[in-house]
């Protein structure tokens, strides 16, 4: 059986192979808890008993004392979670032991639970991101459309395609970290990264008739096998009639790459399919160009803290100039990012950027704003 590997931790996550792509991915395992659950608080001394019961009583939330602990109802989950985290200190959160009863609470299910006990503070911190788990099961992502213009002729190139989220039951919108965040405190980096990629595809399929490419993001931490997870890629892409030529897989560099070896792998593997790649926030100096060497990506995103000290430290502006040099000598287009004023346009264009990304042009937004400022890049073109 193929095999996904994960660089985030030691251990792989299986592929369950199919003509579609992966069933294992396909499924978000259910949480730890059901509506009819109840927990397990097991109080290790007298003072933090003495402060559970009284938080619990002032959050009236209903208990029950047993020859093992504590048991509360948490049919309403959230309250609950809440309660504890607000009302226990962390030294009374690891005083306290915490499992889950899935089933008829008696002698026997409480005293397995009391076996099978973690510090309460341990509990917490994993229900904090539990909020990710319908997020996925129920389909609450979308992409936000950010251009890219291109330094040539000011037109506009591509759009990332970047990753937000609906809380469900509320129209908060969450950003892509603590998407991310959440997805791999509960080891779901998997399940996400297949649901990411649809919706990135989904999002652009209104823009399929264009020229425009679309970059979509994915994580080195979440490597798959190629001939097992692009096939999910494949179809969303045939199913929303988007060519896979005009899309681009972006790796955000973010994240430390422990197995190199493999990642190229991949990366052949997509642009032997016509699927160009990229490199996300690559820093100057001697590693960060080895790593271009390495990967040889289509095209290199400029971390933006560069960009911005390179408009008043001329040894910065060196640097930047070096990686523009070492990306063209490998036939590596070069693509700025996070640009908000005209001074870093200006820093990008006389290094020699060939594309251009930044809230000074337009915010990310679905549908995608108009874009502006684009006179500074005439501008500069004419006085060169």
């Amino acid at each position: 059986m193929p095999e996904c590997k994960s660089t985030h931790n030691s251990q792989s996550h299986a592929c369950a192979g199919t003509a579609e792509g992966c069933a294992l991915c396909d499924i978000v395992p259910p949480g730890s808890w059901k509506e009819s659950s109840s927990l397990l608080l097991l109080p290790y001394d007298h003072d933090a008993e003495a402060v559970l019961e009284k938080v619990l009583t002032i959050a009236n939330i209903a208990f029950s004392r047993n020859d093992a602990g504590i048991t509360v109802s948490v049919a309403a989950h959230d309250h609950v979670i809440r309660s504890l985290t607000e009302g226990l200190s962390e030294i009374t959160q690891l005083s306290i032991g915490a499992a889950v009863i899935n089933h008829e609470v008696n002698p026997a299910t409480t005293m397995r639970a009391a076996a099978r006990c973690r510090p309460l503070s341990t509990f917490l911190q994993r229900m904090k991101y539990e909020w990710v788990r319908p997020v996925l099961a129920d389909d609450h992502l979308f992409s936000m459309l950010h251009p890219i213009v291109s330094t040539k002729d000011a037109s506009l190139f591509a759009y990332e395609m970047l990753l937000r989220a609906r809380r469900p039951g509320s129209d908060e919108v969450i950003g892509a970290w603590p998407i991310i965040e959440a997805c791999e405190k509960l080891h779901l980096q998997h399940q996400l990264d297949q649901r990411a990629r649809e919706c990135a595809i989904r999002s652009a399929a209104p823009y399929r008739h264009s020229s425009q490419r679309f970059f979509i993001n994915f994580l080195p931490n979440t490597i798959y096998d190629p001939e097992v997870c692009l096939r999910t890629t494949m179809r969303a892409a045939s199913e929303y009639e988007v060519n896979v030529s005009s899309l681009v897989f972006e790796i955000v560099e973010t994240q430390k790459i422990q197995d190199m070896a493999h990642l190229k792998l991949v990366l052949d593997y997509y642009r032997s399919r016509g699927v160009c790649t990229a490199v996300d926030d690559m820093g100057a100096g001697h590693t960060s160009i080895e790593y271009l060497r390495e990967l040889h990506p289509d095209f290199v995103k400029i971390d933006r803290d560069i960009v911005v000290n390179a408009v008043h430290q001329s040894a910065v502006r060196l640097e930047l100039h070096n990686v523009v040099a070492v990306a063209k000598d490998l036939g590596i287009q070069v693509i700025m990012e996070g640009l908000e004023t005209p001074e870093q346009v200006d820093v990008c264009l006389e290094a020699g950027a060939d594309y251009l990304q930044g809230f000074y042009f337009a915010r990310p937004a679905n549908p995608p704003q108009a874009i502006e400022n684009l006179q500074c890049i005439a501008r500069y073109d004419r006085a060169a």
